[in-house]
């Protein structure tokens, strides 16, 4: 995530950043939660087996600020 997010930074400055994640990966919506990311909305996504899979999107107003978390974790 810090690697993408600096590189994001540094792409597009103060620019934010945003990633999709199923609503039922718990794991993953948990970690980004952890990281700052925010909902910021959702969709639903009909996987190829016909059921349909809701999915949130994770923003963070500030690619930078995320790139920063590095030395964190």
């Amino acid at each position: 995530m810090t690697h993408i997010a600096s590189w994001c930074s540094a792409a597009y400055p103060r620019k934010g950043l945003f990633l999709w994640a199923f609503e039922q990966n718990v794991l993953a919506r948990s970690f980004y939660e952890r990281l700052g990311g925010m909902v910021a909305g959702n969709t639903v996504w009909i996987a190829p087996d016909g059921t349909a899979v809701t999915e949130l999107r994770y923003a963070w107003k500030n690619a930078n600020l995320l790139s920063l978390l590095h030395d964190s974790y």
